[in-house]
């Protein structure tokens, strides 16, 4: 189920790339997929899925800074202030950013195989649901590789 996160993940930001959503978009920048661009464009007509629901309920955990530079974790919370689209794109990034970051010693739900199984099943889900919200980055998230 990694694996097929991992490709899912990475399909659609090939998918943002290629249809020129960019996190920025001026010469010689790094040319890094834009989320903001994506929720921008789609958040007002996203309608949040069970599973894009059921991936911010089940709450990734996000490593910050705690006292005396310590790293701890805590639960990703939906921000009201923010859009669906914006709240299911973040628990996207953190589920994604954990397996690919170290770090995870000292949280006892990483080695929980339960929970990251149905974090990348609903993160898989999800990508895909993305994806459909318009054509052309269907067509690249689908692309033959």
């Amino acid at each position: 189920m990694v694996y097929e996160f991992f490709f899912a993940f990475s399909r659609m930001e090939l998918a943002l790339k290629e249809r020129r959503l960019l996190e920025h978009e001026k010469e010689d920048a790094k040319a890094k997929p834009g989320w903001s661009a994506f929720v921008e464009m789609f958040e007002a007509d996203y309608v949040q899925s069970a599973e894009g629901m059921a991936l911010i309920e089940a709450r990734p955990k996000c490593q910050f800074v705690g006292p005396d530079q310590s790293l701890v974790w805590r639960e990703l919370r939906a921000d009201p202030n923010r859009s669906e689209l914006a709240n299911t794109v973040d628990a996207l990034q953190v589920v994604r950013n954990n397996l690919f970051h170290g770090g995870k010693h000292g949280e006892k739900s990483w080695d929980d195989p339960e929970r990251i199984d149905r974090l990348l099943t609903l993160g898989k889900v999800v990508l895909q649901q993305l994806a459909n919200l318009h054509d052309d980055i269907r067509a690249e998230f689908l692309d033959e590789v």
